[in-house]
């Protein structure tokens, strides 16, 4: 007779096995294979594109792959290109993820301002079409003017982000993710001057996001003494917010964003303020929906977001993500994601740490590019702010299941019986202080996994260790906004 304990430990097992595929599926390691799996195009005499295998330093693992750039002769008026790319010894299926990843570090970064730029594209080959279709990161991504800090930086690409660039072929014009055959990425050169850039590349994986929480909800409110605009020069430059309740990506409403800039070289802020202070802890990115409504001619504007924690430490995104209004981008709403990895402080004093369990503040900046000469205009909308995570083991939910909580509600543990660690989840119906804590069945307390954080309306889950304690009946109790569940556990030594 098979044993229930067998039987329990088989299906943790394959329990396990699934949030790992479903949550992140390596790509490739980068460990080593790049003067023969790897293959580059337009290089030549004077334009020089080397990809090595670099063992001095990587993101994960052994290896990386080292790219070393160097543009001295453009032959068109608007420059010049190089790219790799590595076709996949089978075709992969990425239908259970929604977006791509991968770390950059910076060697040597470009020497002339705006003289390089770096996109990537993802090649699927549909079964019922005749040949492939390459989708790439929209427009020129300003990953390489990151200045050397000698930090690994993370790139978020979601698919919905992906479109077929002007001058590639369309087959069925629909992004085939359970057939992608190979990856691609680009480096540009302008033809203002040489240039150069090195940097290493590492750990491309799919994954699937997980939602946290909704930081600020659209649907009312927007404009009327909850966000703040902080225009750089207000009588020359117009920030104008209000609610917009016929245009959404989702609830009722969204912010509805109008900005000119008649002085260049300066940016607009908007910001809100949280009632206290709230705890992202465990979050490793912040994403929303935008929508281009009107776009300036060419790339006049950047857009960034910054977090100040209650230490009014100012941390925002890097500067990598200033070309978000590239020319020919696909109408409607679009997923941005802004991983905390490559936050950096702005302004306050730096202690070298992202304190997200203390958020006060939630900033959106526009800048204007100081080298154009003509006014021109952006309107765009914001909706669906909110933190998520992703990463291996991180157990997938159903989309209906991802979707804001609408109830206070605390699920059994699992697994359970447990040793030596288990997992809570629960979901939160709005935002307000929050504690969980663990006790004996002689009701005194000996775990307080959260201890009165402010947690926003959203879906938590915590990992349990009580393996220093006996064996026995434990109670764990979650309080918010003035309201109690309490569950019971086992533990099993």
């Amino acid at each position: 007779m098979i044993s229930k304990k067998l039987i329990l430990l088989v299906f943790v097992i394959f329990a396990g096995f699934n949030m790992g595929v479903f949550a992140q599926q390596q790509i490739f390691d980068f460990e080593e294979g790049a003067d023969t799996k790897w293959n580059t195009d337009c290089e030549t005499d004077a334009n020089v594109f080397l990809l090595e295998d670099y063992y001095d330093d990587s993101f994960t693992g052994d290896g990386c792959l080292k790219v070393t750039g160097k543009f001295r002769v453009y032959p068109n008026d608007w420059g010049t290109y190089t790219d790799a790319f590595y076709i996949f010894d089978n075709k992969l299926d990425l239908s259970q993820y929604d977006e791509v990843r991968f770390w950059v570090k910076i060697l040597d970064a470009p020497k002339v301002n705006r003289s390089l730029f770096f996109t990537c594209a993802l090649m699927d080959y549909p079964d019922e079409a005749s040949g492939r279709e390459l989708w790439q990161w929209e427009g020129d991504y300003d990953l390489l003017y990151i200045p050397s800090d000698d930090k690994w930086h993370e790139v978020i690409i979601p698919f919905d982000r992906l479109l077929i660039p002007e001058w590639e072929s369309t087959l069925n014009g629909v992004f085939d993710a359970n057939a992608v055959y190979g990856f691609d990425f680009t480096v540009q050169g302008d033809s203002t001057a040489p240039d150069s850039v090195e940097f290493l590349i590492d750990n491309l994986v799919a994954s699937k996001s997980t939602k946290d929480a909704s930081l600020f909800n659209f649907d009312e409110n927007e404009s009327a003494g909850v966000w703040e605009s902080l225009a750089g020069d207000e009588e020359n430059n117009v920030f104008e917010l209000k609610n917009n309740t016929t245009d959404m990506f989702e609830g009722t409403g969204c912010l509805e964003v109008n900005n000119i800039m008649n002085t260049w070289g300066t940016v607009n802020v908007a910001r809100h303020t949280f009632d206290s202070a709230v705890d992202l802890t465990g979050a490793t990115e912040i994403r929303f929906m935008l929508d281009i409504i009107h776009e300036p001619a060419g790339k006049d504007f950047y857009f960034g977001v910054s977090l100040i924690e209650s230490s009014d430490e100012n941390w925002r995104s890097s500067d990598k993500y200033a070309a978000f209004l590239a020319y020919g981008r696909p109408e409607g709403w679009l997923e941005c994601a802004y991983p905390f990895a490559d936050f950096t402080v702005y302004t306050g004093t730096e202690n070298s740490v992202l304190d997200l369990s203390s958020i006060s503040k939630f900033e959106f900046v526009v800048g204007g590019d100081p080298y154009a000469e003509d006014v021109d205009t952006l309107v765009f909308n914001l909706d669906n702010l909110y933190v998520t995570h992703s990463g291996g083991g991180t157990p997938v939910l159903d989309r209906d299941e991802l979707m804001v909580p609408d109830k206070f509600d605390l699920t059994q543990n699992y697994p359970n019986p447990f040793n030596p660690s288990t997992k809570i989840r629960f979901t939160l119906d709005r935002k307000g202080i929050t504690n969980l804590k663990i006790y004996n069945g002689l009701g005194q307390l000996v775990r307080t996994v959260i201890d009165n954080r402010n947690k926003l309306r959203g879906s938590y889950e915590y990992t349990v260790d009580i393996s220093d304690l006996p064996s026995g009946t434990y109670y764990y109790k979650l309080t918010h906004a003035g309201r109690t569940i309490t569950k019971s556990m086992t533990l099993i030594k």
